[in-house]
């Protein structure tokens, strides 16, 4: 993974945040409910998902604040730090798709 470098100095208000892209596959929904300790079937079970209708097991919605603190400290470098972070979620994404962070 390369680090995106931020603009010469602080950056400004406003300043657009370089995309993460990442492609959420059935193996990385997993690794992250084993680091957080979320088991919970809907996240990695599709016959559990398929039972409720749903196309497929759902990401988890702290998931993409995990995402979003990636794009910014790969972007500010290792000396930055998310003190505070909010964002909507805005649909529901399943295993499989591909999500693109900006901000």
């Amino acid at each position: 993974m390369s680090v995106r470098m931020p603009p010469a100095g602080a950056p400004e208000i406003g300043t657009r945040v370089p995309p993460l892209e990442r492609a959420l596959t059935q193996v990385r929904m997993v690794a992250y409910g084993t680091a957080t300790w979320d088991w919970h079937r809907l996240h990695y079970d599709p016959a559990y998902a398929a039972a409720r209708n749903l196309a497929g097991p759902i990401v988890d919605g702290q998931m993409f604040g995990a995402l979003l603190a990636e794009a910014l400290l790969d972007w500010l470098g290792p000396r930055a730090f998310v003190r505070r972070m909010t964002f909507r979620l805005r649909t529901t994404v399943f295993a499989g798709e591909t999500v693109c962070c900006e901000g």
